[in-house]
């Protein structure tokens, strides 16, 4: 039975309740589960709210206490609610917390990670079917690439992407950051030069430094890599190129489809190799990776910290053909094979299409993150795609990045340097990456980022350890 149309009647406002009304032609169940969960991660219910009876919401919105129950039982199911004998029904948390210092009220929005809160429960339920099914092979050693089953739910995720991936290719990695330690210790040698952009991720600057590499930045335009820059630096000897051609971290810029094109054309020219690094590529899903374009020299990262949950450190990674075993070597050499336990619990999301599920609620969620920072931040100073999980603030005159990052922690929130993101001899712009994701519910976010668009309108004081 629809519900569109209905009126809820009137509540105090000790009482939650739903705008089912809104909900289009969804089951009255389901309307009531999602209206409480939106409610949660917009800070309108928070943890520990106490719910109203079953008898007494249904007699609120006018449908039967069965029907209420049925939404009760379906968010309990997800880790939203919790029912206590004898005291009613209450918000839980999800046991995913903001990552925040220890007794402090910073409000941290330097990690880079959107966990799947609206989903814990489910993703718990999952992964501990998952675990029961196949036990006894956990505790054993397992491939170098890791098992069967495990790489053939890798391909079908990064089917999932547009990208033909034959399970023999699939590699599956204790992360992303653990894939790109074994693709470039599978390229390279120590004092070898990587290609990446002016500013990139962190890890690879991490692990570039590990394996003694020497980092190259390239200028980027709105379009992605300048084509002539590559060219350039390929010219000079270069064979290997690190990039985040689709959701960039930190710029959160896309790559035009035609620019594309033109790094893997320069790519085929110069016999140059690429490393794609995909985590946010979910994000934007009608993008083609590189890794479409030009297979046979592209080894493609889809990361599951990213788009499943971060504590998770599964990655799968596509290999061009004939290359798994020198990049199975690498595993073996840094971890033997990833984790089977949380390789079957990425594979059982995959299988089961809960992973599908999260990936959604994701994308929605960053939607409406990014509209509260685009209706608070002047768009001038906002640099990226609007279905980004981070931003890029550029900074106005006379901030200093390193000013402004001091004065909002002072304020309580803390944010990333550009500087820490530059390549090689990169000079880094006055700016900083903010993260969308960390804090629970956006409430908090909103309460941030509006410090964050304050201080750029105000001058930075000369010592900010004095304010």
């Amino acid at each position: 039975m629809g519900h569109r149309g209905r009126q809820s009647v009137y509540c105090s406002t000790t009482m939650w309740r739903p705008n089912i009304g809104s909900r289009g032609n969804e089951p009255i169940y389901l309307a009531i589960v999602n209206c409480l969960m939106e409610a949660v991660h917009s800070g309108g219910l928070r943890a520990g709210s106490r719910l109203p009876t079953q008898r007494d919401l249904a007699r609120a919105l006018g449908i039967t206490v069965t029907t209420v129950t049925r939404a009760y039982a379906e968010a309990e199911r997800r880790g939203l609610i919790s029912g206590e004998v004898g005291r009613g029904t209450f918000v839980r948390s999800s046991g995913l917390v903001a990552c925040v210092e220890p007794g402090s009220d910073l409000i941290d929005l330097r990690t880079n990670s959107l966990p799947p809160y609206a989903h814990a429960q489910e993703l718990m339920t999952s992964a501990l079917s998952a675990l029961r099914a196949d036990s006894a092979n956990l505790f054993a050693y397992q491939p170098h690439a890791g098992a069967p089953a495990h790489r053939q739910a890798g391909a079908a995720w990064i089917e999932r992407r547009g990208v033909a991936a034959p399970a023999d290719r699939v590699i599956v990695t204790a992360g992303a950051q653990h894939a790109i330690t074994v693709t470039l210790a599978a390229l390279t040698r120590a004092s070898d030069t990587v290609l990446t952009e002016a500013l990139t991720y962190t890890g690879a600057k991490a692990v570039a430094n590990h394996l003694q590499l020497r980092l190259e930045g390239l200028p980027v335009d709105g379009e992605g890599l300048i084509p002539d820059a590559l060219d350039a630096a390929c010219r000079a000897g270069a064979r290997v190129l690190y990039c985040m051609p689709t959701i960039q971290n930190p710029i959160a810029s896309l790559m035009s489809e035609g620019r594309r094109r033109e790094v893997t054309e320069l790519a085929k020219q110069h016999d140059l190799l690429i490393i794609e690094d995909d985590s946010y590529g979910f994000h934007v899903p009608a993008s083609t990776p590189l890794a479409a374009l030009v297979p046979e020299r592209t080894y493609f990262i889809a990361s599951a910290s990213k788009s499943l949950a971060p504590g998770l450190r599964v990655a799968f990674l596509l290999a061009p053909d004939g290359m798994t075993k020198r990049l199975e070597a690498a595993v073996f050499a840094t971890t033997v094979m990833a984790p089977p336990a949380t390789a079957a619990m990425a594979a059982a999301w995959i299988n089961e299409g809960l992973a599908d599920r999260v990936v959604e609620w994701k994308r929605n969620e960053i939607d409406a993150r990014q509209q509260i920072a685009r209706r608070l931040f002047p768009e001038r100073s906002i640099d990226g795609h609007a279905s980004s999980p981070h931003l890029f603030v550029r900074l106005p005159e006379p901030w200093r990045a390193q000013d402004f990052a001091a004065h909002g922690r002072l304020r309580g929130v803390a944010v990333t340097m550009a500087e820490e993101f530059a390549a090689g001899r990169v000079t880094a712009p006055q700016a900083v990456r903010v993260c969308l994701g960390p804090p629970t519910d956006r409430a908090v976010l909103e309460r941030a980022l509006t410090v964050l668009a304050e201080l750029l309108t105000q001058a930075p004081q000369s010592d900010p350890a004095t304010v």
